[in-house]
């Protein structure tokens, strides 16, 4: 190893080892998180409120120096334009038949343009808004205006849930599968 790997590894060691002091019983979950962010993979957290889901994944994000963190806490209202647009300009154009006027979609400090995304309450969504990020999960692209393809500098999508979507919800599994890394989280045993 080179000097410049030693130092990498030894800050990783020590994000590894502050993380597991901090988070009690939570060792496997901080190495999974570690693991989806060097693997480029998602993560699903699932547990009962309260069990520092969100925390770990705020932590985690805000210990990276540099990193585009972009967090949102998914109702049924949720649309894919609250998670993908953070403005829309408007552009007059003159032509030969009048004004044209376009309706441009900016995707400025939204989730396209992240690094890691924290998507709380993911299945309380709805399937057609969280289907329309399937693309951006599985090939890191997306489209936000007609004819226009956004390369996104996604490394991890950390989705958090209290329950897995029930038979009634089959029309989530497709995001569901995207999740390599799974891990349900309990209550602390130890107080």
């Amino acid at each position: 190893m080179s000097l410049i790997d030693i130092s990498i590894y030894e800050r990783f060691q020590k994000l590894r080892s502050e993380l597991k002091e901090y988070f009690k019983e939570r060792e496997e979950v901080v190495d999974g998180a570690l693991t989806a962010l060097l693997s480029r993979h998602h993560i699903l957290l699932i547990g009962p409120p309260g069990t520092a889901k969100t925390n770990l994944a705020e932590t985690l994000c805000k210990s990276i120096a540099g990193i585009k963190y972009f967090f949102h806490l998914l109702t049924k209202f949720t649309t894919d334009k609250d998670l993908l647009v953070s403005e829309v300009m408007v552009e007059e154009e003159m032509q030969q038949q009048g004004k044209l006027i376009k309706f441009i979609n900016r995707s400025e400090k939204k989730l396209p343009q992240s690094h890691i995304a924290f998507l709380d309450e993911i299945f309380k969504c709805s399937a057609v808004t969280l289907n329309a990020l399937l693309r951006l999960i599985n090939e890191r692209k997306c489209t936000i205006n007609p004819g226009e393809e956004l390369d996104s500098p996604l490394i991890t999508m950390i989705g958090a849930s209290n329950e897995l979507p029930g038979k009634e919800q089959e029309e989530l599994m497709a995001l569901n599968d995207r999740f390599l890394l799974r891990y349900i989280i309990d209550y602390l045993k130890l107080l």
